[in-house]
């Protein structure tokens, strides 16, 4: 009876790695290798206006057993290698972020990434997803959102065999938490990362009134001339 209970708790743990604990906007954008497209890896440590106050581990490469790089063309194609035509220029020599890696090169979990402004839109590049990573998104204090590895398995990321996903998360924060060990203490599972990019996107009424103003402006030009 205790087994069978024991079994039924680790269930539900794991179904609700796979969905984001509040109501964040998360979107799977492209995996590994289009997702490679869709950052600069000359970039690859910019944090935009964010200080590490608990810092990830710096590191380039990937050591069997401790960390793979997010630009690994092996097997990064769910599960086939990358053509070398395809794959990033010197992946082996980028460098990225990594928490929860056992080894030399380790940074405890959460790393905790804090700006100065509120934020309302982030974007990363997420390593080998597993059920465990999680980034935890909060706002003055007050957890506002928890987005698992889980739910990007369920929601059109490919798994840590594979290489990585580009990420949109649109919710307020001005702290973000990355957990290697998400819902376990146990687990050590490395969460590896790159690209992150956070903004305060401009609301589509701005949009509409740049917009306006361009015609306007234009319509002008045209009068005077």
């Amino acid at each position: 009876m205790k087994r069978t209970l024991k079994m039924t708790f680790a269930a539900i743990g794991l179904a609700l790695l796979a969905v984001p604990t509040t109501a964040a906007t998360v979107t799977v954008v492209a995996n590994a290798p289009a997702s490679w497209g869709l950052v600069d890896p000359a970039q690859s440590l910019d944090t935009g206006t964010g200080v590490w106050t608990d810092p990830a581990a710096i590191v380039a490469g990937s050591v069997g057993g401790e960390y793979k790089s997010p630009f690994d063309p092996r097997l990064a194609n769910n599960g086939v290698d990358v053509p070398a035509g395809d794959a990033v220029a010197n992946w082996e020599r980028v460098q990225y972020y990594t928490v929860g890696s056992p080894g030399a090169n380790s940074a405890p979990s959460p790393a905790v990434l804090a700006y100065a402004a509120q934020q309302s839109y982030l974007t990363i590049l997420w390593g080998s997803i597993d059920n465990y990573n999680a980034i935890a998104l909060y706002l003055n204090g007050v957890l506002q959102s928890t987005v698992t590895g889980g739910y990007l398995l369920a929601n059109g990321g490919l798994p840590a065999a594979s290489g990585a996903a580009f990420v949109q998360i649109a919710e307020s924060f001005n702290e973000v938490r990355f957990y290697s060990n998400f819902g376990t203490e146990n687990d050590i599972a490395a969460f590896e990362f790159s690209n992150v990019v956070a903004a305060v996107p401009v609301p589509a009424g701005g949009l509409l009134l740049i917009g306006a103003l361009g015609v306007l402006g234009a319509l002008r030009r045209r009068k005077t001339a």
